[in-house]
């Protein structure tokens, strides 16, 4: 039963991670030249150029006029940052408006989080727990505040595993937790994975309606696939985004599939080993819940291994459903320690707190007060560049979403938005197991972006940049801060007549 005082404690998280997280949000702000700036990650700011290319009426695509891409993975995401271009907004103003919306769903996540940890089995320490847990969890906050749809898929996805839960325990069927989760295949294809493992711990502990759930859950999931399929190769001519061949092909299977249970295990014991044995203790003592929230969660893990050592947006997508099965967990084991007369009954709920809180500071990450300012290098580079060249000159990047802030056509170096890099084996420099495995960043190659594709002005390059030197002939260099562009001679796309300024300019700074 949840008291007054529950009520009021929850509330005082909720207060203080909505302070915390707005505070993150001003600080990763920065004013430049008498305006102030609100910046993204690197890969949602590649989603949003996409949002604006389609809210601007040139479809979803990398760069205006040019062949169809798919470089991004998260569509529905995508919509929503297109619906913020279409406001009266500055571009300088877009990337709050999308962490505003991040910020609110995750305080919305932790509503979800309580009330899942509530259907498990928790009580009131145990549920607010969770929450907590879900607040502390470094890379959620990060990846949300940056833009990722991240903010959007926990909570629907949370959502989800409740609906299912109450379901269960109800003893009824319902296939809104299967609509919800198709819907989260528009977020991200790959919530296909979780909604395969909530289907499996359905029809695993609800046999009497197993039926109904395998009927409506493949067929819901073969409708949102097959919608996305049939949209994919209309516009894009692919079976499958651009990314999936960029990250998972031109690399022996095997070696990433190793590399990924390698980096998956030491995330576990490094990190998340304590939640994970409270999670374990939590399905063992509510096995039909808890098993629907294990099934969902190892599915997504299960993926995160066999994709490689990809960064941790793939596992955190699942921890807050580890820690909604943790936190009774917690309670079990104080509750065991109480039997025994090792500590006092009526501080259970005391004692299961503390150790709910000891868990969360384990895992507490210092980056967390290490707010990230957004730097104003790359903006001063991009007006650097507008200044000195037409609308019609190319420019090759190593970090796409940086192209964001300068609207010229992109020559995306890494490949996440080039058909041919995409489809190339990795670099020589990968071509031996001992190298690792570093997704969505081992395609490159000099020849092809610089060689054939000729970009007007190369800004970046990735590893290996004397591989570039031969290529690099056509170009006058140009010493930008600690930087060092390149421009393409007798291009009509460069302002020739700008240059010496420019010069003076930027050796001044």
């Amino acid at each position: 039963m949840t008291t007054r005082r529950d009520n009021l404690v929850f509330a005082a998280i909720v207060g203080a991670y909505f302070v915390f997280l707005a505070t993150v949000f001003w600080n990763s702000s920065r004013v430049i030249a008498g305006e102030r700036f609100f910046g993204l990650g690197d890969d949602a700011l590649i989603s949003m150029r996409y949002a604006r290319n389609f809210a601007d009426g040139h479809g979803l695509v990398w760069n205006a006029g040019e062949r169809a891409v798919e470089g991004y993975t998260n569509l529905l995401w995508v919509f929503v940052m297109a619906a913020v271009h279409l406001l009266p907004l500055a571009v300088s103003k877009t990337s709050a408006v999308v962490q505003v919306l991040s910020l609110s769903l995750l305080v919305a996540n932790l509503f979800v989080t309580r009330n899942l940890a509530r259907a498990i089995g928790a009580g009131a320490a145990g549920s607010i727990g969770a929450a907590l847990l879900t607040a502390l969890y470094y890379p959620l906050n990060a990846w949300s505040m940056q833009g990722s749809e991240l903010a959007l898929l926990v909570p629907v996805i949370g959502l989800a595993v409740l609906l299912a839960i109450r379901g269960v325990a109800a003893e009824r069927f319902s296939s809104v937790p299967f609509w919800l989760l198709g819907a989260a295949t528009l977020v991200r294809l790959d919530a296909g994975v979780v909604y395969l493992g909530l289907l499996a711990g359905l029809t695993a502990v609800d046999r009497s309606r197993r039926r109904a759930h395998l009927a409506h859950g493949i067929g819901v999931l073969l409708l949102f696939t097959a919608a996305q399929t049939a949209f994919r190769l209309g516009y894009y001519g692919e079976w499958l985004p651009n990314t999936y061949y960029l990250k998972m092909t031109g690399y022996p299977a095997i070696w990433r599939i190793a590399w990924g249970i390698r980096d998956f295990a030491g995330f576990v014991w490094h990190h998340i080993g304590i939640a994970v044995a409270f999670a374990a203790i939590g399905l063992y003592r509510y096995r039909r819940p808890g098993a629907i929230v294990a099934a969902a969660a190892l599915a997504q893990f299960g993926y995160a291994a066999y994709i490689g050592p990809a960064d941790n947006r793939f596992t955190t997508l699942a921890m807050p459903l580890v820690f909604a099965l943790a936190a009774p967990g917690v309670e079990v084991v104080v509750a065991a320690a109480a039997a025994r007369g090792w500590i006092s009954t009526r501080r259970e709920a005391i004692y299961a707190s503390l150790a709910l809180a000891a868990v969360g500071a384990w895992m507490f990450n210092a980056e967390a007060l290490r707010f990230r300012r957004f730097s104003d290098d790359v903006l001063a580079r991009d007006r650097l560049i507008e200044r000195l060249t037409t609308p019609e000159a190319s420019v090759a990047v190593s970090a796409a979403g940086t192209l964001y802030y300068l609207d010229r056509p992109g020559v995306d170096v890494l490949g996440k938005n080039d058909y041919t890099l995409a489809r190339e084996r990795v670099h020589r420099s990968f071509r031996a197991f001992r190298a690792g495995y570093v997704s969505g960043h081992m395609k490159w190659d000099y020849a092809y972006s610089i060689g054939t594709l000729a970009p007007d002005v190369v800004a970046e390059l990735w590893r290996y940049p004397e591989d570039a030197a031969p290529y690099l002939q056509e170009y006058e260099p140009l010493q930008f801060r600690d930087e060092t562009l390149y421009l393409r001679r007798g291009s009509r796309r460069i302002r020739w007549d700008r240059l010496p300024s420019l010069q003076a300019s930027a050796s001044q700074r």
